[in-house]
């Protein structure tokens, strides 16, 4: 996946900024109220709240998957992986200096990214909850792996705004991948996590 930095004007959200309109604000305030105490005022909008599926599909598991980034928990991102999970990037993208990242490493570098980003956007396009039995000889379909290919993996990460300067947004548009997900055949009924992913585009 290749990532394109883009920037974003932040400059109507420093400090100085944001004293000089509370100071217009106060002024105004006889003459409009500025909204500050309006009984007009809609009600604020309630937090968005974590939302976890039990993990008994493969699509259960790519949505808990965007919950972990969108709210950046790096526990929910670890219980949809296997302890056997490695992420496999395209051989071709000249960004990439690694061949293949196993769960340890992955889990490291994500958590790091949750500790030092503002935001994180993520949209998986998949076809359907169950995928199919997986064609990969190392994760075979008799034993109950299963594939599923996501069309398009968006994502837009941004980053915590420095002191001087805008933050940067990392924007993945629309890239291909793999995923194969391993079953828990103790589980009743069947839970999966994710053991391969592969980065087709």
């Amino acid at each position: 996946m290749r990532n394109s930095p883009t920037m974003s004007n932040s400059r109507f959200r420093t400090p100085a900024f944001r004293a000089l309109q509370i100071g217009v604000c106060i002024v105004a305030l006889p003459l409009t109220g500025c909204g500050l105490f309006s009984p007009k005022d809609a009600p604020p909008e309630p937090p968005p709240t974590l939302e976890i599926e039990a993990p008994i599909s493969p699509g259960a598991v790519l949505r808990n998957l965007e919950e972990a980034h969108r709210f950046r928990n790096i526990d929910v991102y670890e219980a949809t992986l296997d302890s056997m999970y490695v992420f496999i990037p395209n051989p071709d993208d000249d960004e990439v200096d690694f061949t293949d990242l196993p769960f340890e490493e992955d889990l490291d570098s994500t958590r790091n990214m949750f500790r030092v980003v503002d935001r994180i956007e993520i949209d998986l396009t998949f076809p359907n909850d169950q995928g199919e039995p997986s064609d990969f000889a190392q994760f075979p379909a008799v034993e109950g792996y299963r594939k599923m290919s996501v069309a398009s993996v968006r994502l837009d990460v941004t980053t915590r705004e420095l002191i001087e300067g805008d933050p940067l947004i990392y924007q993945v548009a629309g890239d291909p991948a793999t995923f194969i997900f391993k079953p828990d055949m103790s589980a009743s009924p069947v839970t999966y996590k994710i053991v391969y992913q592969q980065d087709d585009s």
